[in-house]
């Protein structure tokens, strides 16, 4: 394990990509190996049991920063839910696959997992279309049919009365709040935001299996960028900046690798802007 003020040293910032639409910024580091005598050692990936932190900040990064206009969302639920992960992400893709192919221009997306405080996994789709009546309807009945969970009946303890599983299901899928148009185009990013917020949703029970991955993108989401200006600027420079501006990360033992609220940087006399580039 490397100390923080050896991350700082061998790994020294040079510059800051900020994204000004959007507020936010990379820091850039030198990607120059460790010194010799300074061992890396690997890591072996264990069994994922939460959300990291560091992969929930790349999620909100890379959604901020996006070009792609995320108009809509979908919420893929279960009144059955599968107990593994392999399980319930054929049943994304298949959902992906098919609302690809009824939007004849195809339909790009950003899509992550969450569980429910009994334990249920479920999906959130921001999608860059909008859904028609008949969209939700047919997909409502494909949703159905994929996820094999339309047989028998079960009394729901909201209401007390005995339903078919099939026509709970149905209604809940088809309903306009499960596949809704967002109110602004600034509204996918925002529930992107209000995600990160909810710790609980991001803990595996114990007795779910393979949950891999949390979320993903469609590769237009992920590299259709806002154009970032490259700023020359080093530690000290980016501190005092941080601290000057009563952010909480400027006394930080390691900066992280992206920062909010901060496009007036370039305004500031910190740092040069030595380019401006899609990254």
């Amino acid at each position: 394990m490397i100390k923080p003020e050896a991350v700082e040293a061998l790994y020294p910032i040079g510059a800051l990509a900020v994204y000004p639409s959007s507020g936010m910024a990379r820091v850039l580091r030198s990607s120059g190996r460790p010194a010799e005598g300074i061992e890396k050692k690997e890591k072996k990936r264990g069994k994922i049991t939460y959300l990291s932190q560091k992969s929930l900040n790349r999620l909100i990064f890379l959604t901020q920063i996006s070009t792609i206009e995320l108009t809509s969302m979908l919420t893929l639920t279960y009144l059955c839910p599968p107990s593994s992960g392999k399980e319930a992400k054929a049943d994304l893709r298949r959902a992906l696959g098919w609302i690809q192919r009824r939007k004849k221009k195809g339909c790009n997306y950003v899509w992550f997992a969450e569980f429910t405080k009994a334990g249920s996994i479920h999906f959130h789709l921001l999608l860059d279309c909008l859904p028609t009546y008949d969209d939700r309807v047919c997909f409502a009945l494909y949703w159905l049919r994929k996820t094999d969970q339309g047989r028998g009946r079960y009394c729901s303890l909201k209401n007390r009365k005995n339903q078919r599983v099939a026509a709970s299901i149905f209604s809940s899928v088809s309903h306009p709040n499960s596949w809704t148009a967002l109110r602004s185009l600034e509204g996918g990013k925002r529930y992107v935001a209000k995600y990160a917020s909810k710790p609980y949703q991001k803990q595996v029970p114990e007795w779910f299996q393979d949950i891999g991955r949390f979320w993903g993108m469609s590769k237009a989401v992920r590299t259709n960028q806002e154009k970032a200006h490259i700023i020359a600027i080093d530690e000290n420079e980016l501190r005092d900046y941080l601290n000057q501006n009563k952010r909480s990360a400027g006394q930080w033992d390691v900066l992280p690798k992206y920062l909010w609220g901060v496009s007036d940087i370039i305004k500031s006399g910190y740092g040069q802007v030595v380019m401006s580039t899609n990254t």
